[in-house]
């Protein structure tokens, strides 16, 4: 990465942002203050700050919405997986009642039984991978059953709707993840050739307006400048 040390023995420092959106707003302010002179003490290729500060600024947008999209299909997840744990302990207690005493049936339906004979114990899944693969497993069997064989509460239908759902929602917060981390990574890259712009922007007007001294004047251009 280029790198540009400004006035190193001088009492004035200009100090960079450090973040993305600092660097897309030192931007914005270099080039609104760049309109405000005359032509000729403009930094001469404004055009390569000009689209940097654009790309990165959307991808800022991008991320954002990204997030945003994210955090309400993790609500939606958490409240979709919260039914399907419900319709779950439904589903084990029914099966219990119906084949108590030879519980290690319910393995058909994916159900998770501990010990054997009398001492066999169902045990509900907790995390949600496991509460995935319970219900594929339980819907999967329900579907070879005849429908008079199948649990009559909850039903089928309802079961396969609330697990279609949960599924529909974590692919939509999966989906909003994936951007989020594309739009950071491009606005990352952006911001970095957008600051490598704006130091060679700075060093341009140190050395033709302030005959290579850091000057506290710069912040008129939107950098700021502090005191070594």
């Amino acid at each position: 990465m280029f790198q540009l040390r400004l006035n190193v023995n001088g009492t004035q420092r200009v100090l960079w942002p450090r973040k993305d959106a600092g660097v897309a707003r030192l931007g914005r302010d270099f080039l609104a203050a760049q309109q405000q002179r005359a032509e000729a003490e403009r930094f001469p290729r404004l055009d390569l700050i000009e689209g940097p500060v654009q790309v990165t600024e959307d991808a800022i947008i991008v991320a954002e919405q990204a997030e945003a999209d994210r955090m309400t299909a993790s609500g939606k997840e958490k409240e979709a997986l919260g039914r399907v744990k419900g319709l779950l302990r439904t589903i084990i207690a029914g099966l219990t009642y119906r084949y108590l005493g030879e519980l290690e049936v319910l393995g058909q339906w994916g159900i998770p039984v501990v010990g054997i004979g009398e001492s066999a114990r169902t045990r509900a899944p907790r995390k949600k991978q496991d509460v995935l693969d319970t219900v594929t497993r339980y819907i999967a069997r329900e579907e070879l059953l005849p429908e008079e064989e199948r649990l009559a509460t909850p039903a089928l239908s309802e079961v396969t709707a609330v697990w279609e759902e949960l599924v529909a929602v974590m692919e939509q917060r999966r989906d909003a993840l994936i951007q989020r981390e594309k739009s950071i990574a491009q606005r990352a890259a952006e911001a970095r050739v957008l600051l490598q712009w704006l130091q060679l922007a700075a060093a341009y007007h140190i050395m033709v307006d302030y005959g290579g001294v850091v000057d506290a004047r710069l912040q008129d251009l939107g950098f700021e400048v502090a005191a070594i």
